[in-house]
């Protein structure tokens, strides 16, 4: 016998429609085979199967205009599914997000394996939060930021199974320019990670946030804030300062709607004490999976996304 072995696209093509007679189809087309190869696990193969159900399920006329519209938003976790799974489950069970706006449902059986009864069923899917939820990360090459130079030596010590490629050429021109906006750049370098120093305001943070995310040879993404600053507004409001950590243009505010409008995976720390927990709690509320160590952040973030990678050992 053999542990793994490649085989012949046309052993390929009798295995999978032994499994699911629909996938022949699909390989024929040469989505399933790229050279001979078989590459099942390759997010572009993911995507193409489903879209290909996708579109058998909008034709099928046999089904109600209602029904087909039911079974395609259920992909997208939304709709008809997500209804029937919050009568199960009241939050993300990682997150503990509980607002629903920041929710969607996702499929415990995957929504291309699964059947119309169990596309739909509220007994086969998860409340999650959008960064937790997702398909196959193509690799995982780490964007690293902080505010602090030790969080982010804790956060290169501690990459588990990541890697922190350089910035590409245009995310460094976005970064300079955001840091000379903002007057700092005679003190910031830019490289992975990037270390903002404490004295980076709301806005050129965010703004920073939103240029890492962005980049292109990057798969995931961790955050990092030491809040012991006068120039972001981390703490709740209260005697002896002008803080309020809930402010619509404060940093918190403004990596949540990063979180909204991003489909990368990443994760925040809030490296401080007591008084710092609010900070954590609304970037929480917001959908941002929130850790209060780097070190800890990454090992757990490290698991999920070697999972998600298809990166797991024995």
């Amino acid at each position: 016998g053999a542990y793994l072995s490649q085989i012949s696209a046309i052993m390929a093509k009798t295995l999978l429609e032994l499994a699911d007679p629909q996938l022949r189809g699909l390989m024929d087309a040469g989505n399933l085979v790229r050279d001979a190869t078989f590459l099942i696990g390759d997010p572009v193969v993911l995507t193409d199967w489903e879209d290909d159900l996708q579109r058998r399920i909008a034709a099928n006329t046999s089904l109600s205009e209602t029904t087909r519209r039911a079974l395609i938003n259920a992909r997208r976790g939304q709709g008809l599914f997500k209804e029937n799974v919050a009568r199960f489950e009241r939050e993300c069970r990682i997150t503990h997000v509980g607002n629903p706006t920041h929710l969607i449902a996702s499929h415990i059986k995957p929504w291309r394996e699964s059947n119309d009864e169990e596309r739909l069923s509220g007994g086969n899917g998860l409340l999650l939060t959008p960064s937790i939820d997702g398909g196959p990360l193509p690799g995982l090459r780490l964007a690293a930021i902080s505010n602090a130079g030790f969080e982010c030596v804790a956060m290169a010590d501690n990459l588990g199974p990541f890697t922190l490629p350089p910035f590409g050429p245009g995310t460094e021109e976005r970064l300079r320019g955001i840091l000379a906006r903002h007057r700092v750049d005679g003190v910031v370098d830019v490289h992975n990670p990037l270390d903002l120093t404490p004295i980076t305001p709301d806005a050129g943070f965010a703004e920073a946030v939103e240029a890492v995310l962005a980049d292109g040879g990057t798969d995931a993404a961790v955050v990092g804030c030491v809040p012991l600053s006068g120039a972001l507004q981390t703490l709740a409001p209260g005697p002896g300062h002008g803080e309020d950590v809930g402010r619509e243009e404060g940093l918190v505010r403004r990596l949540g709607r990063l979180r909204r409008g991003s489909a990368k995976p990443w994760i925040a720390v809030v490296d401080a004490g007591e008084p710092f927990d609010p900070m954590a709690r609304l970037l929480a509320a917001e959908g941002i999976p929130t850790f209060r160590s780097a070190d800890r952040a990454l090992r757990a973030f490290g698991r999920y996304a070697a999972v998600r990678a298809g990166r797991t050992g024995p």
